[in-house]
């Protein structure tokens, strides 16, 4: 795992490919896109997270990040490639130092495919994230694509998730303290994902808003 304060990211040598998916706090990775993410590790990419912040005005800090670590393993990625910005919670920036950040990590990881927020989020710490990563991607991140969280769905990229349906539920069940509280609710998680599932003719997918995608 590595933190901002910590400085140190450990990236494994030798050819791989690497997927990158970028939060605001620490549930937003495995609602928008954890099947995706799963699909992708079994088709041999090295998973990478980035989370904004420890989500402590929606709980105890120390308990959110606990619970980011357990969803992390159960969805069976390494933790130390889960990286944390440490910025406060309400307060994510999209400013040059922010994007500089993200940008240092990004030629660390080289990855070959960026999932971020979206920029049309009502969150404003979702929207700020989203501007910063695109910024820090420039051209040279040949995929990139949005997850809608809190606004008006305008995914036109779909990945069928069927066969990761039940390893999503649980590892977004590790955020037991948001469930709990009531500001995570696998009921409306799942009848999102069937209702874009609707739009492609398939039972469970993600849904995502292409930036950039290119084929090779």
């Amino acid at each position: 795992m590595y933190s901002e304060k910590s400085g140190v990211l450990h990236i494994s040598k030798g050819s791989r490919k690497a997927a990158l998916a970028v939060g605001a706090h620490p549930d937003d990775i495995e609602i928008g896109c954890a099947g995706t993410l799963m699909i992708l590790k079994d088709k041999g990419y090295e998973i990478f997270g980035i989370i904004a912040t420890h989500g402590d005005i929606g709980g105890d800090k120390t308990l959110r990040h606990s619970e980011a670590l357990n969803s992390w393993n159960v969805m069976g990625f390494n933790e130390k490639n889960l990286i944390f910005l440490d910025y406060s919670d309400g307060f994510v920036k999209d400013d040059a130092e922010a994007v500089e950040k993200i940008k240092t990590l990004i030629k660390k990881i080289t990855p070959e495919i960026v999932f971020t927020m979206s920029s049309g989020d009502v969150h404003q710490d979702h929207r700020y994230i989203c501007n910063a990563v695109k910024s820090a991607c420039g051209y040279k991140v040949p995929r990139i694509l949005e997850f809608p969280l809190n606004n008006i769905d305008d995914s036109n990229f779909f990945v069928d998730i069927k066969t990761k349906r039940q390893e999503k539920i649980k590892a977004i069940e590790c955020h037991k303290s948001q469930i709990e509280k009531g500001s995570v609710s696998l009921e409306s998680i799942d009848l999102v994902s069937k209702i874009k599932a609707f739009k492609c003719s398939r039972e469970y997918v993600e849904g995502f808003k292409v930036v950039r995608y290119l084929f090779s």
